[in-house]
């Protein structure tokens, strides 16, 4: 909720949104960069959104291969 309230204010929607990829990729392993999160919340805010709620939720069926 805070991460969609967040994207009526800029500056908060881009700290708020790169913190929240950062805990999710680091609850679930999933290797990345906070300068990745930033980028992702910076120029695809709505892929950034949906990424989290598929990885939050458990969905598999679209992730990437992993070795």
């Amino acid at each position: 909720m805070l991460h969609g309230m967040a994207y009526f204010v800029p500056v908060l929607h881009l700290v708020a949104g790169t913190s929240i990829r950062g805990r999710v990729r680091q609850e679930k392993g999933i290797l990345g960069s906070m300068l990745g999160d930033f980028l992702a919340v910076l120029f695809c805010p709505f892929c950034a959104i949906i990424q989290e709620a598929q990885e939050l939720r458990g969905d598999r069926l679209m992730g990437m291969a992993r070795e």
